[in-house]
């Protein structure tokens, strides 16, 4: 299931390369495959053409910890904040404060 849906993606993300939304499904998709390091570059390139994407921040994060770059994660969670608050994204801001506190332990 989740190979059709990722060349879905591909065959979209073809069309529009600088949709970062088709970026951030594709990524999506490719994470819930267990394919988490082929999911970060498109991750971020989605937050180079939109930096203000808030919730991408949060799945590069969460990819990050999985493949256990914490440092890295640590960092695009706290990038990932400021451009939520900035938003008024503040559902967004809570699921990556607590992603961060969980790294502390």
């Amino acid at each position: 299931m989740n190979d059709d849906r990722i060349k879905q993606f591909e065959e979209v993300l073809a069309m529009d390369p600088d949709d970062p939304v088709v970026r951030y499904g594709l990524a999506q998709e490719l994470m819930d495959a267990d394919r988490h390091s082929e999911a970060v570059p498109h991750l971020r390139e989605a937050l180079r053409v939109k930096p203000d994407y808030s919730v991408c921040y949060h799945l590069l994060g969460l990819c990050l910890e999985t493949l256990g770059d914490t440092a890295d994660a640590r960092e695009v969670y706290q990038g990932g904040i400021e451009a939520a608050r900035a938003q008024g994204d503040l559902h967004v801001v809570h699921l990556m404060e607590e992603r961060m506190k969980g790294m502390e332990t």
